[in-house]
């Protein structure tokens, strides 16, 4: 038997050629995996970026108030009130708050009048109505958060979605001294990202009120009034 010797080459100078030849059905499931995979990232971006933050930021904010009178008796001739004043953010973007005003007016009803009126087939009608004395300021408040210039308070209030912040004002009454509680108030608010620093103008009216002014520097101002029974 002959034996023979095999001399190899160094790796490094060793050459290995695989060729690969896919076939038409490989080659159409690589382009429909890399077109799944583009898809998948385009809808990502969309999310992450439209849905996220572009048409958040292109909705209107949605804040809605609510208002609740209630009144006990607590002494013989005292009556205690509070009124809360409820913020709610329904809107897809934060809610920064600046500031608010709440002004209760109370009013007492008046001698009803009666009027009687005919018509030509001497049909009678008898009309009635209630008249209301002049408001009487009774309690009146104003605040203003950061980063109101001069805020009465540092602290920012923020409304994320769907939260809700409750304002109390309390105050006491002769008992029986008026029927109606006539509520005035307003709120001044911009968007959770907007902390530029801005200057509130206040009225102070004759009978001691205090409000604010209508902002004129893009903010987001809502003033309202109601009335209710005591």
């Amino acid at each position: 038997m002959e034996n023979r010797c095999v001399v190899l080459p160094p790796d490094d100078e060793r050459r290995y050629h695989v060729e690969t030849h896919l076939s038409p059905l490989e080659r159409w499931r690589h382009a429909a995996e890399i077109a799944a995979f583009t898809i998948a990232a385009l809808w990502g971006i969309y999310v992450f970026v439209y849905q996220e933050r572009i048409k958040p930021a292109a909705e209107p904010m949605r804040l809605q108030t609510s208002v609740v009178l209630a009144h006990d008796a607590v002494e013989k001739n005292a009556e205690f009130v509070k009124v809360t004043l409820n913020l709610q953010n329904l809107g897809t973007r934060p809610v920064l708050i600046l500031g608010y005003s709440i002004d209760v007016y109370g009013r007492r009803v008046l001698a009803t009048r009666h009027r009687l009126l005919s018509d030509k087939r001497g049909t009678l009608d008898l009309y009635r109505s209630l008249n209301l004395s002049p408001p009487e300021l009774l309690r009146s408040m104003r605040t203003s958060f950061g980063p109101v210039v001069g805020a009465d308070q540092l602290r920012h209030v923020g409304l994320a979605l769907d939260e809700s912040w409750p304002v109390n004002i309390t105050f006491v009454i002769p008992r029986g001294s008026y029927q109606v509680a006539n509520v005035v108030y307003g709120v001044i608010y911009t968007t959770g990202d907007d902390l530029r620093p801005v200057t509130l103008q206040t009225v102070h009216s004759r009978d001691g009120s205090l409000m604010y002014k209508r902002p004129r520097n893009g903010l987001h101002y809502q003033f309202w009034e109601h009335d209710y029974p005591l």
